[in-house]
């Protein structure tokens, strides 16, 4: 299976094609090396604004004071949010690979 029509379709969302080519992939090494291609391009690993927009999450505006308090508030909405993100992605994970609870293993490592 051709690398660019996978991330093509992961990039457009397109689950069918995503399904198709992770099985046809799962016959290699048990699909490993699509399960963790997959997750490593996530954007909450990869997307350098992602990471700084966490960051700014938990710790505020730098020039204000970093206090207890904001630090647990702050990290109480990135707790939030990757929960938001992890059931987003379990449903995509879901919907297309044959082994999920494999891919969600790797997912939440």
């Amino acid at each position: 299976m051709n690398d660019n029509v996978r991330l093509l379709a992961s990039q457009k969302r397109e689950l069918t094609t995503m399904a198709e080519c992770a099985k046809i992939l799962s016959q290699f090494n048990r699909g490993t090396s699509a399960m963790q291609h997959y997750v490593a391009t996530r954007p909450m690993f990869i997307d350098v604004e992602v990471m700084n927009a966490d960051t700014r999450l938990v710790l505020g505006d730098q020039a204000a004071q970093t206090s207890p308090n904001n630090v647990a508030r702050g990290l109480s909405s990135l707790y939030k949010e990757i929960t938001d993100t992890v059931r987003k992605e379990a449903a995509t994970i879901t919907a297309v690979f044959p082994s999920p609870s494999e891919v969600m293993s790797i997912l939440v490592q």
